[in-house]
């Protein structure tokens, strides 16, 4: 866009020198102003006065940094407000027959159930674990007779084309622009949709302050105290 609406002037323009420049006015120096006024944080929170850094700390406070303990818990917890411990009288408890159990205390009894995966698939026959005679390596391993009988999807959906297709293309010709093309007789559309739709920009752009100048009005003003330098083709000089 900037090359499209701003044209480069002609190189006669880079050996004149440009006219001096107009001083109307004060021009800006670049240097920011000088903050005047009062920050939203300076005027909603206001300093303390300097006495209260000088004064000592209150005399109930220990001088010494140490971390406050804290007080007892006094209270009783959900889990043991819900579930009660059972009495003592359970974990010295000997087996109902009277024998002493020889297992080590606190192991976990035998699972006595079934499970889901036991109930649900059952295991093959004792048959189908016997297995034949592996195939010794002098003999070839039978070939399977069975073959695919079907078609596959790209089979059924994308058609080979036709035997002419394969054959070499037409020679290329250039045309008058230096375009390669086919010749004559062959109706393909060569073209793309980024050169149907984007066309080239002009070669000979032309500044938008020219057709200004040209009828009469004179070059036209940036404003805001600023200088702006035009070339005029047709007095070939600058304004």
């Amino acid at each position: 866009m900037m090359r499209r609406d701003y044209a480069p002037p002609p190189k006669d323009a880079y050996g004149s020198k440009p006219p001096p420049a107009q001083k109307e006015g004060p021009r800006p120096t670049g240097k920011r102003p000088p903050f005047d006024g009062e920050a939203m944080y300076a005027r909603d929170y206001a300093a303390p006065p300097r006495e209260a850094y000088q004064k000592p700390p209150p005399p109930d406070k220990p001088a010494d940094n140490k971390p406050n303990r804290r007080p007892p818990f006094e209270g009783e917890t959900q889990s043991r407000r819900d579930y009660n411990p059972p009495p003592k009288e359970a974990y010295g408890r000997q087996s109902p027959s009277g024998e002493k159990d020889d297992k080590p205390k606190g192991s976990r009894p035998r699972f006595e159930g079934d499970s889901s995966m036991r109930r649900d698939y059952a295991p093959p026959p004792r048959d189908a674990y016997k297995q034949s005679d592996p195939p010794s390596a002098d003999k070839p391993k039978p070939k399977s007779g069975s073959r695919f009988q079907g078609e596959s999807m790209a089979r059924s959906h994308y058609t080979a084309p036709p035997k002419e297709a394969y054959q070499a293309a037409p020679p290329m010709v250039e045309d008058s622009g230096g375009k390669r093309k086919p010749k004559a007789g062959d109706t393909r559309d060569w073209g793309t949709t980024f050169s149907r739709n984007f066309g080239p920009p002009p070669r000979d752009p032309v500044c938008r302050v020219v057709p200004l100048m040209a009828e009469g009005g004179g070059p036209p003003t940036p404003g805001s105290g600023r200088e702006h330098v035009y070339w005029d083709p047709s007095n070939r000089k600058w304004i």
